[in-house]
């Protein structure tokens, strides 16, 4: 992506919007994330590590939404409607 680019502080700037819309796709990270949310195991009983699975895996995702600049919290409501009542 950057080979051949001459090494100088003018290019800088470039080569880093290069690396960035090369390696760093949001859209598709994030949507990756949302799908692994909804499709994650449900707990087939009340036992604690299946509990305990279920919110490590939840909060993974959720810590990496957030590391990509989402606000988990204001889009929770989406969620909800696919959870069990």
């Amino acid at each position: 992506a950057i080979e051949g680019i001459t090494v100088c502080a003018e290019n800088y700037p470039e080569v880093v919007q290069t690396l960035h819309n090369r390696f760093h796709p949001v859209p598709e990270v994030v949507e990756s994330h949302v799908l692994k949310v909804v499709s994650l195991k449900e707990c087939s009983d009340d036992r604690a590590a299946d509990l305990t699975r279920l919110h490590d895996d939840l909060n993974r995702h959720f810590l990496e939404l957030r590391a990509l600049g989402k606000d988990v919290d204001a889009n929770l409501s989406g969620f909800h409607a696919l959870l069990p009542i």
